[in-house]
């Protein structure tokens, strides 16, 4: 992720990367997921996706339950 990011976005990524890592052992698998899963939200974000919604669709997208 290049760029600086502000506080809730931050707290957002900490929260994927938590999630992720404990549903994979490999750091390096948790830390694709969590990319795989911004990528998508940055797509889904310019068709207009709400941001309320956004974190429980992040977890969602990562198949785990909110």
């Amino acid at each position: 992720m290049t760029g600086k990011l502000e506080t809730h976005e931050r707290k957002l990524v900490a929260i994927l990367r938590a999630s992720a890592s404990l549903h994979f052992a490999d750091a390096d698998k948790a830390d694709a997921e969590v990319e795989r899963v911004l990528r998508l939200a940055i797509r889904e974000a310019e068709a207009g996706r709400s941001r309320l919604d956004k974190k429980r669709w992040l977890l969602r997208m990562m198949h785990m339950p909110s």
